[in-house]
């Protein structure tokens, strides 16, 4: 490959330093301009500026401000994905599944710490309300990108999501749909971006701006900073490729070439410490470039000359260094050293480990999100993800007699700072914790159980047991040896297989309903944005939700003595945004209403729900679900 020549570390330093500083200057001068101008001018300038720049990208602003505006920049998102071809839709989905299965544990979780006067502090979790995504679509439409921004939202819990692109692709518009975008603009990068920070119409306002793009995006993010949320500023593509000498050639080729025909703006860099290997990759980059199409043959060609490698180093560790000291998006580690050099790598956006591990996987099904931290904003970044689309909110409940714990250390602070208002606003609680004349904090309300009614919701038998059946009891105990593990766990197993009819490996055996509905909560509440259930119904389940640090959602069932199960409203909750645990008792505990079947097959089939359909009393269930259920892969306990 002409120009494929091998530098030393301090070589390519010099042939990088101040590559692009000039261009960046004229487009950050032209991003300030155009927010200028739709600052100034509103709506209709976003309209008007969308006309003029669709005909003539780099028009003076004056003139493009004299279009007639544009007309019907918003897309409809509805069916979209049945107009692309079966197999992009199934691909769609496929990859959306994946970066739902990695991204929805990692949600952070609420939390409560109360010591032991009573204090409580809280960590609340909440969704952002509207996020805009920004999707590139000069150079090719990016379809995944649309999935990498929207999933981990929607697995967040973000109510309504808005995408602009400048395509109007229909890849594009059938990603929205199945990632679950509500609203979609044909709108340019910087008026894209200013319609969704500042609310233009018919645009609206957004909380937060995420997504990839050049160097027009990530001017008018630096320039947005402050008045919307932003995930950081991630731009033009990089690659690093760590390579030992055992690494394939012409495979480490292909995934420098990959990430170069984003655009001639990309960073593909080789470091190595084999010269041969070095002069190998060169000679199949020139190969495979030449069966690249012609404007991405010119883009990774130009990319590949302008990052100024391959660099030799002397070392696995220099070359790690010299990594360390880039941070770039994407880190390759390729030959045998890689499994090694992984616990030591600090500095990188995603890391891509062995020669089964391409960047381009991670680009689009691997399961892990492709926007990343560029220009070295790895060292305090990092790649989009289901935390980026929450706010924690912290919740402090004081008590009075957990005063004397925070009120004289908070008071000394106030003295030292000076502020007396707070020290008087302190002095005001002590004092009157310890007069004992502390106003009370209201008391919940707990509803009153009338002289001779029973609480059924506890699921406990509130009639003392006859002598004899004691006497029964113990003896089998005693016979059970209940200090021993069970040697029957496989054949308990089995039974319950034959008699539920699904597959042994399904049955999970345990001590009671709440030991299983513990482990589904534990598995399954890693995965979801909160937890829905009617109510009354079980008290197990708001306990076990907020043991999992979800926020736990209750829709009242209907009036007595119907107690119809709420179908519309708990869809309209699940409709919200990011994944739910669903908890539905059937027959249901306490009111003993058996829900129709259909109606617990609506809630369970929504999008985006994993269902404990919980049939702890299936001798009353009527039409059990199991098989329905068993249809869907789903576990069900009789």
């Amino acid at each position: 490959m002409t120009g494929w020549r091998a530098c030393t570390p301090v070589q390519w330093r010099a042939l990088r330093a101040g590559a692009g500083h000039g261009a960046e200057e004229a487009v950050a001068a032209r991003v300030a301009a155009i927010l200028a101008a739709l600052r100034a001018g509103g709506s209709d300038a976003l309209l008007r500026l969308e006309a003029g720049l669709r005909l003539d990208p780099a028009a003076e602003l004056s003139a493009a401000l004299q279009q007639d505006p544009a007309q019907e920049i918003e897309l409809a998102v509805g069916g979209a994905a049945d107009r692309v071809a079966p197999e992009l839709a199934a691909a769609l989905r496929a990859a959306r599944r994946r970066l739902r299965q990695f991204l929805a544990p990692g949600l952070p979780r609420a939390q409560v710490h109360v010591d032991a006067a009573g204090n409580r502090t809280e960590l609340a979790v909440v969704a952002l309300d509207r996020v805009g995504i920004y999707v590139p679509g000069g150079r090719a439409p990016y379809v995944s990108s649309v999935l990498m921004a929207a999933v981990p939202a929607r697995a967040a819990g973000v109510r309504e999501i808005v995408l602009c692109t400048p395509a109007a692709d229909p890849g594009i518009l059938a990603a929205a749909e199945i990632a679950g975008v509500d609203r979609v603009f044909v709108l340019g990068a910087v008026q894209a971006l200013a319609a969704m920070a500042w609310g233009l119409a018919p645009v609206p306002r957004c909380d937060k701006l995420v997504g990839p793009g050049g160097a027009h995006v990530v001017a008018a993010k630096r320039l947005l900073y402050g008045e919307v949320g932003l995930d950081g500023l991630p731009g033009p593509s990089e690659i690093v490729v760590l390579a030992a000498a055992d690494a394939d050639p012409a495979w480490v080729a292909a995934d420098l070439l990959a990430q170069a025909e984003h655009g001639p703006d990309s960073l593909s860099l080789l470091i190595t410490t084999e010269p041969a290997l070095a002069a190998a990759v060169g000679a199949e980059v020139a190969r495979q470039a030449a069966a690249l199409p012609a404007h991405r043959r010119a883009d990774a060609l130009a990319a590949l000359a302008a990052s100024a490698g391959p660099v030799l180093v002397p070392s696995a560790e220099a070359g790690l260094e010299l990594a360390e000291e880039i941070a770039p998006e994407h880190l390759s580690l390729q030959g045998a050293a890689a499994e090694a050099l992984l616990p030591r790598v600090r500095r990188a956006g995603a890391v891509f480990v062995g020669r089964w591990s391409p960047v381009a996987a991670g680009d689009y099904a691997a399961g892990t999100d492709h926007i990343l931290p560029t220009a070295g904003r790895a060292r305090f970044a990092s790649g989009l993800h289901t935390a980026d689309f929450v706010r924690r909110m912290q919740v402090f409940r004081g008590s009075a007699e957990g005063a004397a714990l925070w009120a004289p250390p908070a008071e000394a602070l106030a003295a030292a700072e000076g502020f007396a208002a707070h020290g008087a606003s302190l002095r005001l609680r002590g004092a009157a914790a310890q007069a004992g004349t502390a106003p009370q904090s209201p008391a919940p309300y707990v509803p009153p159980v009338p002289a001779g009614a029973l609480r059924l919701d506890l699921n406990e038998n509130p009639f003392p047991w006859p002598e004899e059946l004691w006497a029964e009891v113990l003896g089998g105990l005693r016979a059970a040896e209940p200090t021993r593990y069970p040697r029957q766990t496989e054949a308990l197993q089995a039974a319950l297989a034959a008699g539920a009819g699904l597959p042994a490996e399904w049955c999970l055996p345990g001590n009671g309903s709440d030991e299983l509905l513990l482990a589904v909560v534990t598995a399954w509440g890693r995965h979801a944005a909160r937890a829905l259930f009617p109510t009354p119904t079980f008290g197990m389940y708001r306990r076990l939700a907020l043991a999992a640090g979800l926020p736990a959602i209750g829709v009242p069932l209907g009036e007595a003595p119907g107690f119809d199960l709420p179908v519309e409203a708990m869809r309209r909750e699940l409709r919200r945004g990011g994944d739910t645990l669903l908890l539905l008792c059937r027959p249901n505990n306490p009111t003993g209403t058996l829900w129709p079947a259909e109606q617990v097959r609506a809630l369970v089939d929504t999008e985006g729900v994993w269902a404990v359909v919980d049939e702890a009393y299936v001798e009353f269930a009527g039409e059990d679900l199991r098989g329905w259920l068993a249809d869907r892969s789903a576990c069900c306990a009789p």
